[in-house]
């Protein structure tokens, strides 16, 4: 949506710093050599919140070093950091209380847990269980899980939710990475595997992605508190319907990048032909349009999907009122 007053921004808990900073492309595909030695895969959905929540902007890093990837949101509750201003975190918790009451028996949870298994059937080399969905995200109960798992892979999809800090626009994240748990398809890593190291860690990652939707509330203003109530109205449904669409658009993007065979050579999008896009701070190619919006490339190789009414410019209440 133009004329922000707060950026695009995603929140990346500690345990996704590792592979979100890691050199390169943030994309990797799976060897096609490698799919023919799965014979199982866990699938774990780690979503650490239980409500919506709001991001703060940071304007210096604070403690966590958080800013130092640029203006970030930290998600209110979840994240303390110096550069918080602690007026802005409790006047935006203050706010996001009559969505989170209208919206209490909504269980997002459930929902991209549905879709995502669903969707998975579609890639029949994963031969995936169930996706379980955990609230732990810490790096200490991941990595345990990983090495518990007696699955030739571990999918893991790390989640996460929030509204901007003018509550205007919804953003659902994705992170999906597949980490190998035989040495044969241990062998098959760009780098080598080290069985003494930490093993969630991007080094050891046969696959990863990151995918976003970004959605707004229709007739949107500049005012945090008025946009709060749009997402509330008839019992928060426009929130609901917005996060139903991006657990499914998440599945779907998720489940074609899994589906995608190696490119032979590094993807050149101007070789390809493909439109510029630019929106706020999401910069990219086109790589399709349908009727509710539009599929961005990213240079990193992440993907993003911008629903038409995130790109609506926002409405002045005090000049509505003049008109």
């Amino acid at each position: 949506m133009n004329l922000r007053n707060a950026a695009f921004a995603v929140i990346l808990p500690v345990t996704l710093l590792t592979a979100a900073c890691a050199s390169g492309p943030s994309n990797r595909i799976v060897p096609l050599a490698a799919r023919d030695k799965i014979a199982a895969t866990d699938v774990l959905l780690p979503i650490y919140q239980n409500e919506i929540t709001v991001a703060i902007p940071i304007s210096s890093a604070g403690a966590s070093g958080a800013a130092s990837f640029g203006l970030v949101g930290a998600l209110v509750g979840s994240l303390v950091d110096a550069g918080i201003d602690s007026a802005n975190a409790a006047a935006a918790e203050a706010s996001v209380k009559p969505l989170r009451d209208a919206t209490v028996d909504f269980d997002f949870d459930a929902e991209v847990q549905a879709e995502l298994q669903s969707s998975l059937t579609q890639v029949a080399w994963l031969k995936h269980s169930n996706v379980r969905v955990v609230k732990e995200v810490s790096a200490d109960y991941l990595e345990k899980t990983l090495k518990e798992s007696t699955a030739s892979t571990m999918l893991v999809a790390l989640m996460s939710y929030n509204l901007n800090f003018n509550a205007d626009e919804l953003t659902i994240f994705m992170a999906p990475r597949v980490l190998p748990k035989t040495p044969e398809l241990q062998a098959m890593l760009p780098e080598k595997y080290d069985p003494k190291a930490v093993q969630m860690t991007a080094s050891n990652e046969l696959y990863r992605n990151a995918f976003s939707f970004v959605t707004a509330i229709p007739n949107a203003t500049t005012n945090r508190d008025a946009n709060i109530a749009l997402w509330a109205a008839n019992g928060g449904a426009p929130l609901r319907d917005a996060m139903k669409q991006g657990a499914t658009k998440l599945s779907q993007m998720a489940v074609a990048d899994l589906l995608a065979e190696p490119p032979a050579k590094p993807f050149d999008p101007k070789a390809a032909k493909l439109k510029e896009f630019q929106n706020d701070l999401i910069f990219g190619y086109v790589l399709s349009k349908d009727e509710n919006g539009t599929h961005v490339l990213q240079a990193t190789g992440a993907q993003v999907y911008v629903t038409d009414v995130a790109r609506a410019a926002l409405v002045n209440p005090t000049s509505a009122k003049k008109k």
